[in-house]
């Protein structure tokens, strides 16, 4: 069945509640709400389950994410869960998923997540529907979804927003590539459509708009 079980990062005391979108800069602001719970001393757990049982006892908390456009989030998600990755963690994620191997190349994987394996009722938290992992089809609001790609200036404004130190989320893990769209070289028109059909729903929820290919 869909996996929704990314992290999540909750404080009783500051109220907070961050859910986790994988390849959405997860590294960045888990480290970053770490370092803020410990200079200004409070509570910070970190959670691994579905995002159904954060559906209700929340409403009170400030709910933020952040989300990636599916183009880049889905070429990230090739290059580390495909191809540069150890044996025992492809055994991992193709287990019980036929047609996904470690030789596929970037149009074969597209193609796989456009088909019957890769569909989201079934699909691994990494490659599954954003607005699934954050649990909108179930209703759940948040005060804030951030980009991505406007990362370093909304997680500046968030530090203000929370009274939190300006330099928690200083420290950028796994940061994307110098060229924010390198990504679209490994594309053309046919890949594009694809993967705006596959993930129609975040483009319509986050408001991403079809990318051009680079050649």
């Amino acid at each position: 069945k869909l996996d929704r079980r990314s992290e999540k990062v909750a404080s009783k005391k500051q109220k907070v509640l961050c859910v986790i979108v994988p390849k959405c800069g997860s590294r960045t602001l888990i480290a970053g709400l770490l370092n803020a719970a410990n200079e200004l001393k409070f509570d910070a757990n970190i959670y691994e389950r579905d995002i159904t049982h954060f559906q209700f006892g929340y409403d009170d908390f400030f709910r933020f994410s952040f989300v990636r456009n599916p183009w880049s989030r889905v070429y990230s998600c090739y290059v580390q869960k495909i191809k540069n990755t150890s044996p025992i963690k492809q055994a991992l994620h193709f287990n019980g998923r036929p047609g996904l191997h470690a030789d596929m190349s970037f149009p074969d994987f597209v193609a796989w997540l456009c088909g019957p394996n890769g569909v989201d009722e079934i699909a691994d938290r990494h490659w599954a529907s954003q607005y699934l992992i954050l649990g909108l089809d179930l209703g759940i609001k948040y005060d804030l979804i951030g980009k991505v790609e406007a990362m370093n200036a909304e997680l500046t404004s968030l530090c203000e927003r929370m009274d939190w130190p300006a330099d928690s989320f200083s420290e950028r893990r796994n940061a994307t590539d110098v060229d924010p769209n390198a990504f679209l070289r490994h594309y053309d028109d046919h890949l594009i459509d694809l993967v705006a059909k596959r993930y129609a729903e975040d483009i319509n929820y986050f408001g991403y708009e079809r990318p051009v290919p680079l050649k």
